[in-house]
């Protein structure tokens, strides 16, 4: 289920963004209201805006999006850094036409194979 996450920080505390979101405004499908990404995240407790994130997420993977980035209308779903508890919308894809960027421009299997190479070169050099 898509807003069953795990509930880490206290449920009651209002939800944090990211101080400067690289999504900074988005378009609401429902309302057809542009709005802050920061105001609309630090308007709800953490506890609802998990759940909240969930239904997003749900609606975009049934090609229904709540939200587009204001600047280049791709969908963008709620995402956190668990580490943090902090929020920020993210492009659903990046094809690199936005100015906002929400992903590394290395893709997974790029940073493994990186590493991977590190690895390998690095093991010459055992102390």
């Amino acid at each position: 289920m898509w807003g069953s996450a795990a509930i880490t920080e206290a449920p009651l505390a209002p939800a944090r963004s990211v101080p400067r979101p690289a999504i900074a405004e988005v378009l609401d499908l429902d309302t057809g209201e542009f709005m802050e990404s920061r105001g609309f995240i630090t308007s709800f407790l953490y506890q609802e805006l998990v759940k909240e994130r969930g239904i997003i997420l749900g609606r975009m993977h049934r090609d229904e999006p709540r939200f587009v980035c204001a600047d280049c209308m791709v969908p963008v779903y709620l995402v956190s850094r668990p580490e943090e508890h902090i929020f920020f919308f993210r492009h659903r894809h990046e094809d690199g036409s936005c100015p906002a960027r929400t992903r590394s421009p290395l893709s997974e299997e790029e940073i493994r194979g990186g590493s991977a190479k590190l690895d390998s070169a690095m093991s010459g050099f055992s102390a």
